[in-house]
C-alpha cells in the first residue's frame, strides 16, 4: 500500500534526504510529483550528478546498514523480495515514503531532470510527437541522440549534451513550460501543431558529443 503525505510534509523529508546525500554529490535536486507541486505525493524523487556512483553506492550502504533507511520492495506480495539498488539508481524508505535517486552525469542532467519531473503520460507525448515528425532529436537509453531516418528506422549518429532543461526544451523546440504547468496537453498543443519545427542544424551540432551508429 502506498503511503502519502502532503507537500509540505514531503518538501521536509525530502529536504532532510537531500542532506543525508549531498556529500556523495556535486548537486541533487528535487524532481517528480513534489517539483510539480503536487497537493499529495506517494513519492519524492531526487536527481543529481555524483561525485561518483562509487560514492553514492558506498554512502546510501553505510545508511542502510545503520538503519536508517531501508531498501524499498516493489513487490511485496512476492516470496522473494524486489529491490532497486543499482550503480545509478536506488530506491529506499525514509520515515515512511518512498525515496528514488537517480545519478546522471553533466551531459544527461538536463533530460534525466525533465524525465523524472514528469508526468509520465507528459513526457510520452513529447516522445511521439518526436517520432512523429521524424525530428533529427530523440530520446532514449538515458540520453538525447541527433539521429538520421532511414524509412521508419532512424539511426543515432551522436550524443547531444544537455546540461540543462533550458536546453532540452530548446531541442524539442517548445518554450520552457514551468513543472507545475507541464502536462500532455501543453506540449501536444505545441508539437502537434503544423507550425512546429525542429531544431536548427546549427543548434544540434553545437551539442554533439560522439558518434554511435545503430540501428532501432
Amino acid at each position: 500500500m502506498k503511503h502519502y503525505s502532503d507537500l509540505i510534509q514531503a518538501k521536509s523529508i525530502a529536504g532532510e534526504v537531500i542532506d543525508l546525500l549531498q556529500s556523495a554529490f556535486v548537486n541533487l535536486h528535487v524532481a517528480g510529483s513534489v517539483r510539480r507541486g503536487k497537493p499529495q505525493v506517494s513519492d519524492i524523487e531526487l536527481v543529481g550528478i555524483p561525485v561518483s556512483t562509487t560514492l553514492f553506492k558506498q554512502l546510501t550502504s553505510s545508511l542502510e546498514q545503520d538503519g536508517i533507511i531501508t531498501k524499498h520492495d516493489y513487490k511485496p506480495e512476492n516470496y522473494h523480495p524486489s529491490y532497486r539498488w543499482g550503480d545509478a539508481y536506488r530506491g529506499f524508505n525514509y520515515k515512511g515514503m518512498l525515496i528514488e535517486v537517480f545519478c546522471a552525469e553533466p551531459e544527461t542532467f538536463g533530460y534525466i531532470y525533465w524525465l523524472r519531473t514528469g508526468p509520465g503520460e507528459a513526457n510520452t507525448a513529447v516522445m511521439y510527437w518526436l517520432k512523429q515528425r521524424q525530428s533529427p532529436v530523440r530520446m532514449a537509453d538515458g540520453a538525447v541522440w541527433y539521429v538520421e531516418y532511414h524509412g521508419d528506422e532512424y539511426q543515432r549518429i551522436s550524443q547531444l549534451r544537455v546540461p540543462d532543461e533550458h536546453t532540452l526544451f530548446d531541442l524539442i523546440n517548445v518554450p520552457f513550460v514551468p513543472p507545475s504547468q507541464r502536462n500532455e496537453q501543453h506540449y501536444q498543443w505545441y508539437m502537434g501543431n503544423d507550425e512546429w519545427e525542429p531544431p536548427s542544424a546549427k543548434y544540434v551540432d553545437g551539442l554533439k558529443l560522439s558518434s554511435q551508429l545503430k540501428l532501432f
